[in-house]
């Protein structure tokens, strides 16, 4: 399940004076990458696009404009460099683009280890047209966490968005039921993207949210997100 915190429009993502806007269409799928990648590998990234987006967007590929990852985790031991985030136009031409790639690119995978240390994706299907936006003059977190099995997550959850807005944090996109492709596992049961409207509001919520109750919490990433600037 997906649901936004803003109304829909058509999909896709651009920048306008000081917001970057992202809709999607019920239908479209959306894939969710975390990256890390390895020093000396430009070249090798370079010829990967090359070989592997032109067969990628003849399915309906559409890279849209992701995050950097500068800060030290605000909770959990993960820290990607880069979240990415792309879209398709439906789930069979993301399966399409797949087997055409698998067939083109024989090494493929192999490729993606050589460039990326880590390459965790996560990938929701659209339910509904949905958007969100971001804004340069404000601070955005992703929070994801995974649910103790058999435990009351639910109660968890929902505590965690009363206390988020009660401290002013804004709900930007809540993201559930996402799979992940075979060897790319990154499969929280819940994440959510929230506007902050600045370090410190976000600073006092943090410590509020650390001492809550997580018994019902496996496991638990953050992180705060900074914007890639757009072309002026």
């Amino acid at each position: 399940m997906l649901t936004f915190a803003l109304a829909a429009a058509p999909a896709t993502a651009t920048g306008q004076s000081r917001d970057r806007i992202y809709t999607y269409q019920k239908g479209q799928v959306v894939d969710f990458l975390f990256l890390n990648q390895k020093p000396g590998t430009e070249q090798a990234l370079k010829e990967y696009f090359g070989t592997v987006f032109p067969i990628a967007k003849d399915a309906g590929y559409t890279p849209l404009p992701g995050f950097r990852i500068r800060q030290s985790p605000t909770q959990g031991n993960y820290h990607p460099d880069v979240l990415a985030i792309a879209s398709w136009r439906s789930q069979e031409s993301r399966n399409q683009a797949m087997r055409a790639i698998d067939n083109q690119v024989p090494n493929f995978h192999q490729r993606r280890s050589d460039i990326w240390s880590t390459f965790n994706m996560t990938v929701y299907t659209m339910q509904q047209d949905v958007s969100f936006a971001v804004s340069e003059d404000k601070l955005y977190t992703l929070t994801a966490y995974w649910q103790e099995p058999g435990s009351r997550f639910g109660k968890f959850k929902q505590k965690w968005l009363r206390e988020t807005r009660q401290a002013g944090g804004q709900i930007q996109l809540e993201l559930e039921d996402g799979t992940s492709p075979f060897g790319y596992r990154y499969d929280p049961d819940y994440m959510a993207i929230t506007e902050w409207e600045s370090p410190a509001a976000f600073k006092k919520f943090n410590q509020e949210n650390l001492a809550m109750d997580h018994g019902s919490v496996q496991h638990v990433n953050q992180f705060i997100l900074d914007l890639v600037p757009g072309k002026k």
